[in-house]
């Protein structure tokens, strides 16, 4: 008992690093394509900031398609994101395997909900989408479908951290949630002192994730009983959880480092 008690923890650490990992790099690569759609449409660059906790943003001025700009983020940056779902097909590494479907599961996680609450709510690129004149509904129904495939990805890549249809609910339910729960909380308390203005909307998203995290639990395990026909799969070692956590808090520090913490523009 004592053994698979450290397990669970092992695993749970596993989570957290990668997805540390991936969530800062998803939201590097929608701010990435939001430049480089900027560039396309002529504008200059004026700012580039990303933040692990809050706003992250990138701006420019003499846009002639702002619209085009900025389904840039939320659209090719979901490519760029799946990009290495292509390489891990030729690849056994259980690693890669496991990083690679996390990010798909961050980047369409964070792009659906910010297309969906943001036009619901009137913020971020939803809102602004909505003010120059695009379907809400059509935002919404993105951002809806976004999600879904967030969800599928996500159910997959806990065979990648050894939950199988072996696993019981409570113990998929506490490391998922052990998870992702840690870093929602900085994010409320980075806000709360730092975007205070603003700690309902952060606060809410950062509820969502918590809530999300047992509903991730629950479809993986559905999806490992029901959907899964081969129960083998490549397993990540534990070895790496630690290792995987520090790159994350080192990604972390290393943003904070490099843009500081700017007033909030939004």
């Amino acid at each position: 008992m004592k053994q698979t008690n450290n397990d669970s923890f092992e695993k749970t650490l596993l989570l957290l690093g990668g997805f540390a990992v991936t969530f800062n790099i998803a939201i590097a690569f929608h701010e990435l394509v939001h430049t480089i759609a900027y560039l396309i449409d002529g504008g200059q660059v004026s700012e580039f900031v990303l933040n692990p906790f809050s706003w992250s943003w990138a701006e420019a001025q003499n846009l002639n398609n702002r619209i085009f700009a900025l389904w840039g983020g939320v659209t090719f940056g979901q490519i760029l994101a799946a990009i290495p779902l292509v390489f891990i097909l030729k690849t056994k590494s259980a690693m890669y395997r496991f990083l690679a479907k996390l990010l798909a599961a961050c980047a369409f996680l964070i792009n659906g909900l910010y297309l969906s609450a943001g036009a619901i709510m009137n913020f971020g690129d939803g809102g602004t989408l909505v003010y120059l004149g695009v379907s809400s509904s059509f935002i919404i129904i993105t951002g809806v479908i976004y999600l879904l495939i967030s969800f599928a990805f996500w159910s997959d890549l806990q065979r990648h951290i050894g939950m199988n249809r072996q696993t019981v609910l409570k113990n998929r339910i506490k490391i998922v949630t052990g998870s992702i729960t840690p870093y929602m909380i900085i994010i409320i308390i980075y806000n709360l002192l730092h975007n205070s203005t603003q700690i309902i909307m952060w606060g809410g998203l950062a509820v969502f994730g918590i809530l999300a995290a047992f509903l991730i639990a629950f479809l993986g395990d559905l999806w490992n009983r029901h959907v899964i026909k081969n129960n083998q799969s490549k397993v990540v070692s534990l070895f790496y959880s630690r290792k995987l956590l520090t790159v994350g808090l080192l990604i972390i520090l290393a943003e904070f480092i490099v843009f500081g913490t700017p007033p909030n523009p939004f």
